[in-house]
């Protein structure tokens, strides 16, 4: 018994022009770095040795990377994947704020708290990413 699939066959579905592939990546970084701000904003008031909004962008970006991951292998689509992954995604999470905030705790002294802000970073988003993509897997079984 043949059981046809979700998504038609690539083939069928035009690629994006150029345009709208850029249209996507913007709109969705927009969105992600507003995202990120917002939460910055949002646990500033938190009393943490690092900053706790980029560390709750970073984690929760690498939880939908992870669930994205299984998401865009059973349902493959250029125009969501250029707007959530690389716009939205990659406007949320940030290797840049991350690695500014450790280098100011160096040049600070705080060697000890620069080296947990950096594990519980990298760590923390590689746990995340596995955790979203084992959610995906599951919710998309």
């Amino acid at each position: 018994m043949s059981v046809s699939p979700l998504v038609p066959p690539s083939a069928v579905i035009p690629p994006l022009s150029p345009w709208a592939q850029w249209a996507a990546v913007c709109l969705g970084g927009g969105v992600g770095a507003l995202m990120r701000w917002r939460l910055v904003i949002a646990l500033a008031s938190l009393d943490w040795p690092i900053a706790p909004g980029i560390l709750a962008a970073n984690l929760i970006g690498g939880l939908c990377i992870g669930f994205s991951i299984v998401a865009f292998q059973r349902m493959p689509s250029e125009g969501l994947q250029l707007l959530l992954v690389t716009g939205v995604l990659g406007g949320l999470t940030t290797f840049s704020s991350f690695s500014g905030e450790s280098l100011n705790l160096m040049i600070k002294g705080q060697w000890g708290v620069a080296v947990l802000h950096t594990l519980v970073h990298v760590c923390g988003a590689l746990f995340a990413a596995a955790l979203g993509w084992q959610i995906g897997r599951w919710v998309l079984a």
